[in-house]
Order: C-alpha cells, then structure tokens, then sequence
C-alpha cells in the first residue's frame, strides 16, 4: 500500500509541475526559470531537477503532451478512414494549437533544433508527429497506395522534420500565421507525392497545385 500511494503521490506531483509549467509558458513571451516554476508548482528547484532532469526536458514533455491530446482529439471517425483526410485533420489541428498558444510551439522549435546532446528530448519531440505520420501512411500502404520501394517508417521520419523547419520559420517570423497552415500542408505533401501512386499520388498532386500559389505568396512577404 505504500508503494502505491508513494507512486500515486509522485504522479499527482508531476502532474501538478507540469501544468505549472504549461501556466509560465502561456503567459507573455513564455519565457520563465526554474525558480519561477519552483514558486508556481509550490516545488523546490531542486526536486524539479531531481523529477525532470533539465528545464527542457520537463518542457518538453508538457508541451508534447497537450499537442499530442488536442491533434488526437480533434480528428473526426470519418476523417480516420481517410489518409489524406487524417493527414490534413491533424496538421490543422497542430496549427490551431500552434497559434492558440505561440509560446508552446516556440519553445518546441527551439528545442529540437538547438542541438544539444540529450538526444531523449528531441527524440520524444520527433517521434510523436512521427507516430502521426506512420499511421496514415500505413493506411496507404494498406490501400495499395505507396510504391514498393517505399518505407512507411522511414518517410514518416522525414516528414516531422520538414514541418518542424516551417514552424521554425513561422517562429522567426519569416512565415505569416496566416500562411502556416498551407505552407506546412505543402512541405508534406511534396514528400507524399514522390511516395504514392494511383488515385492517391493524383489527389495530393491536386492539392499541391492548390497549395503552390499561397506558397508563392508565403516566400514572396517573407522576402
């Protein structure tokens, strides 16, 4: 019984830091210390360092987990039965989240891209939109729709990492947040369609041209 309060105790801990957490990041340019976190939580530094092992990583997993809730949540059934359609449900749902709160998606980019060592950080920012990825294109591949030289689980690698690159870009403001959305759509679909063939390869086709021209329009204010 005294483990599993202790472990009990220990999630409601964490749990409470971690909404904390996401509390800071919410408010003004979302910057904050562990200090800062250590009077919101209630929390000594040191037992924030002991539980999360860096700020980043305790960042990390907050913010990882409200986008892998709400981009979760917001695909319909219908959309499920759909891969293109799941593709776009949760890319939109990503950007809603994105610009609900800037300061989580701008703290995740700068994150994955810092380049520093504690690779499990990155990785865990990597591989749930990774995870996405692999489930729709699993379906394609189900449906008879990905060439035989492709891989579901290497393409699904590669796609978070050019959504990432867009939304670094949005965070430097070098893309609008009106051109989000359509710019991130863009840079998956143009790896999709070397990947797909048939009808599907002609749908994402059809959507890169209705893409192309608000592409244009994103670099074009961007220069």
């Amino acid at each position: 019984m005294a483990t599993k309060y202790s472990s009990d105790a220990m999630i409601a801990r964490r749990k409470g830091i971690l909404e904390a957490a996401l509390k800071l990041l919410s408010r003004d340019d979302g910057a904050f210390t562990m200090r800062d976190l250590a009077h919101e939580s209630g929390v000594a530094t040191g037992t924030l360092y002991n539980l999360f092992g860096s700020q980043n990583a305790l960042v990390a997993e907050a913010v990882i987990a409200v986008f892998e809730q709400r981009v979760t949540g917001m695909v319909t059934p219908d959309q499920e039965d759909d891969p293109l359609a799941l593709y776009e449900a949760r890319t939109e749902a990503a950007y809603r989240e994105i610009l609900r709160v800037p300061a989580y998606a701008k703290k995740m980019v700068q994150i994955y891209f810092s380049g520093e060592p504690d690779q499990e950080i990155r990785r865990t920012l990597h591989n749930v939109p990774a995870s996405f990825a692999l489930q729709f294109l699993e379906l394609l591949q189900a449906d008879g729709q990905l060439n035989d030289w492709v891989s579901p689980e290497h393409l699904a690698d590669q796609i978070p990492t050019a959504q990432y690159a867009i939304v670094e870009r949005w965070a430097a403001e070098d893309v609008s947040d009106g051109a989000l959305l359509e710019s991130t759509l863009y840079a998956g679909y143009v790896l999709i369609a070397g990947a797909t063939k048939d009808d599907t390869h002609d749908r994402v086709v059809k959507r890169l041209k209705e893409l192309k021209p608000k592409a244009k329009r994103a670099a074009s204010n961007a220069a």
